[in-house]
């Protein structure tokens, strides 16, 4: 049974990659499907993770203003993949606060969730930026051994 991972980070580009994930998952039998966001604002560490609580955060505002977008935007990507025939007793949400990296959580994620398929959205960024600033999606390709990678324009 195929099991796909996919990272999300509330952009349009994240948005065209659950579209596409949309248009393929209903058709894998059996395949398991995770969202993840990984929140770069919610702080990471125990005072913090005890702060949450039955999927809240307390801290300042936008703490709860990020939490509430990525709430919305996660609910719109699950109806998207509902509407599309994918069921939704094979959906997973998660939602992992900033720890060792984007890329490091996304694959740490992914091992635990035993995920053999990760998909996330490509942003386009300019190739200087890319040299300089690295990207997500090529440093998943990069890292990601034993697994595949989709990355989505």
């Amino acid at each position: 049974m195929p099991n796909i991972l996919l990272a999300l980070d509330c952009s349009p580009h994240s948005r065209r990659a659950a579209e596409y994930v949309a248009q393929l998952a209903p058709h894998l039998p059996d395949c398991r499907l995770s969202l993840l966001v990984v929140c770069t604002g919610i702080p990471y560490s125990a005072q913090a993770a005890a702060a949450q609580v039955e999927g809240e955060v307390h801290g300042d505002q936008d703490h709860h203003q990020e939490r509430q977008e990525i709430d919305a935007f996660l609910a719109d990507i699950e109806q998207l993949l509902i509407r599309a025939g994918f069921p939704a007793a094979r959906l997973e949400r998660r939602i992992k606060p900033l720890g060792r990296g984007v890329v490091q959580d996304i694959l740490d994620e992914a091992a635990a969730a035993q995920c053999d398929t990760l998909v996330v959205g490509r942003r386009g960024v300019s190739k200087m930026r890319a040299l300089l600033l690295g990207s997500v999606s090529a440093e998943l390709v990069r890292q990601a051994s034993g697994r595949t990678v989709w990355v989505v324009e």
